[in-house]
């Protein structure tokens, strides 16, 4: 079985420009960072909105899925690879127990094809199992590309909005399509 794993924010949607805007939004604010945020509001103001957004699944108005990738990610489906969507999204925490589907059902109508959504912690405890298999992982978080590369996985940092902070393009990811099959 060929593996291949993409992240969903920042890589299938637009956040963290999608929170920020809804965080702005419902506080009529102006942050141009999380980091702005975090440092302004107080940790419970900022944990009860996000937690508020989190329950909205990816109904916001602020939130643009990256068709391009989607493309992507429908080509590796399609040429025969088993597609891991791999979130940080707290998508098994008791906390958030509709936040799977509404994962879920967002990617689905978005048209994304996959095999399996896989929650995406600091040590990668629920890919571990997979790693000898993932032929790679696209993230926009160092942390998780530094992360799945310890264990010996090709990953590439992407970044929805700036193709020049990225190590990868849709176009290298389509080539290896045809070296990878």
């Amino acid at each position: 079985m060929k593996i291949v794993s993409f992240d969903i924010d920042g890589v299938l949607n637009n956040y963290p420009e999608c929170w920020l805007l809804y965080l702005n939004n419902r506080l009529n604010f102006d942050f141009r960072s999380i980091e702005d945020a975090k440092n302004v509001l107080k940790k419970d103001l900022y944990d009860s909105i996000k937690k508020e957004y989190r329950l909205m699944g990816e109904n916001s108005e602020f939130t643009l899925a990256n068709h391009d990738m989607i493309k992507v990610v429908n080509s590796f489906y399609d040429a025969g690879f088993h597609v891991i969507i791999s979130t940080s999204r707290p998508i098994s925490s008791p906390i958030y127990p509709m936040l799977f589907n509404l994962t879920s059902q967002w990617l689905i109508d978005c048209g994304v094809q996959f095999s399996q959504l896989v929650h995406k912690d600091d040590t990668l405890t629920n890919h571990r199992h997979l790693f000898s298999k993932i032929l790679f992982h696209i993230d926009d978080e160092m942390k998780y590309i530094k992360a799945f590369r310890d264990f010996g996985v090709s990953a590439y940092l992407f970044n929805f909005f700036d193709e020049h902070y990225s190590e990868i393009s849709y176009e290298e990811l389509v080539k290896l399509i045809k070296r990878k099959v």
